[in-house]
């Protein structure tokens, strides 16, 4: 399996598979008995290719190990929450591979556990290896098959969560949460797209973000406002650092203030029920997509409700953005890359959205 992205590459092989054809249904492609008691499916998404292999019994191997290769200056990172970033030789990330998720196939995907997974030089690339011997799955195998699930993302879109209760973790995997703690600490959300195939001419004539509501404490609508970053991060970014290491002007994230900035975006009625919420975020991807006159293009933040604790498991339902847009004839426009929002809430209650 291969992925591209404006011409970086990716390829990742599982080793030791068996050659079979694949059963295909939709964007989904299975092939049956890869490996000893072991299926093997490659799920097509707007993100990346999510891959999914099915152990169904005690005899599926006890370490998954892939064959990685990349374009010339690619190289693995491993992050502070347990992914491996492909990095280019500037430190920009190119492609993540999130910590693999098992779960007993009965179960379902609400049950998921991470998985130890490591990265090594192997010939011209790297191997990759997942831990399937985990004494908790092989106890589940003896009941029923078990679900890895190792994905491969482009960096198109990325997200972490910023924790003030930890401020030297990185948390950008599973759930994001947004609001405070029983202990009124703060949680903000940070949210990156690119969009690099709109037209150099384009004029945005409607943008929306949807963020999917997995939980909340409160049944009460509260309003949770989406801001333009201001500064670069990274997927090691922390409560007090935007890559790990360096410090952001203000702890939580650096974000235009909304009293400052008329392109700020406030859904003033999140939370009534779980499920989509959006947000109009027109003129702050308009002044992106104008290039390097317009506001730096960072991306959004989100932010501040109160929190009683969310499940940090991952889950299908991505952070999504949908443009209406039209082109005419002008001076092409530089820049299309949209970096960001800061996400935060109005008050003291929690909102926990899906980011995967």
């Amino acid at each position: 399996m291969s992925l591209s992205d404006q011409g970086r590459s990716l390829a990742f092989t599982l080793v030791g598979a068996s050659t079979a054809l694949p059963a295909v249904n939709g964007g989904t492609a299975t092939y049956s008995g890869v490996l000893p008691s072991t299926d093997l499916s490659y799920v097509s998404q707007s993100s990346g290719v999510e891959e999914v292999a099915t152990l169904e019994d005690t005899q599926a191997p006890s370490e998954l190990s892939y064959q990685l290769s990349g374009s010339t200056g690619l190289e693995p990172r491993q992050q502070p929450d347990g992914s491996i970033a492909m990095v280019d030789q500037q430190g920009a990330t190119w492609f993540t591979i999130p910590a693999p998720v098992a779960f007993p196939r009965a179960a379902g995907a609400g049950a998921g556990r991470a998985l130890p997974m490591s990265v090594s030089a192997s010939g011209s690339g790297w191997l990759l290896s997942v831990d399937t011997g985990e004494a908790w799955v092989r106890e589940a195998l003896t009941v029923g098959p078990v679900v890895v699930d190792p994905t491969v993302k482009v960096h198109g879109w990325a997200s972490c969560e910023l924790a003030e209760e930890s401020p030297k973790t990185s948390h950008c995997s599973g759930i994001m949460q947004v609001g405070y703690d029983a202990t009124h600490q703060e949680h903000h959300a940070l949210v990156e797209f690119l969009l690099s195939s709109i037209p150099s001419a384009a004029v945005i004539l409607h943008a929306t973000l949807g963020l999917d509501l997995a939980s909340h404490s409160t049944s009460n609508a509260k309003a949770v406002g989406v801001y333009r970053v201001t500064k670069p991060w990274t997927n090691s970014a922390t409560w007090e650092t935007y890559d790990g290491t360096h410090a952001w002007s203000t702890p939580g994230g650096d974000y235009a203030n909304p009293s400052e900035n008329s392109d700020a975006s406030v859904n003033p009625s999140v939370g009534t029920a779980d499920g989509w919420y959006y947000w109009y975020v027109t003129k702050m991807v308009q002044e992106w997509a104008n290039g390097p006159n317009a506001p730096a293009n960072e991306g959004y933040e989100k932010g501040r409700p109160y929190r009683q604790g969310c499940n940090r498991q991952p889950d299908p339902q991505s952070p999504g953005i949908r443009l209406d847009k039209h082109v005419r004839t002008r001076k092409p426009l530089p820049g299309n890359s949209l970096r960001a929002f800061v996400v935060r809430a109005a008050s003291r209650s929690t909102r926990c959205f899906r980011r995967r």
